[in-house]
């Protein structure tokens, strides 16, 4: 996984949305992948148009006190969500 590589949404996946988090159910293989706010808001900035270090731009802006916490998650989320293929690479 490169820095410049676009993460984007995989198909066959539907979205359940949980107070804190979402759920997304895998058509294909029936698996539930469970995200908590901060892994949903990255699953949801998975456009295939934005690449990883725009992700954590975007979101260290938002979140400023967090800039540091952010820019070591969201590459562990990313390959987390790929192995699950809740994500695909753009």
């Amino acid at each position: 996984m490169q820095s410049t590589d676009k993460p984007i949404q995989g198909k066959g996946l539907l979205t359940e949305s949980l107070e804190g988090g979402i759920i997304l159910v895998h058509l294909i293989s029936g698996n539930l992948i469970h995200l908590n706010s901060s892994g949903a808001l990255i699953w949801h900035l998975c456009n295939g148009q934005r690449d990883i270090l725009e992700i954590i731009r975007l979101l260290s802006d938002a979140y400023p006190e967090s800039a540091s916490q952010i820019r070591s998650d969201v590459p562990v989320i990313l390959e987390s969500l790929s192995a699950q293929g809740a994500i695909e690479w753009g």
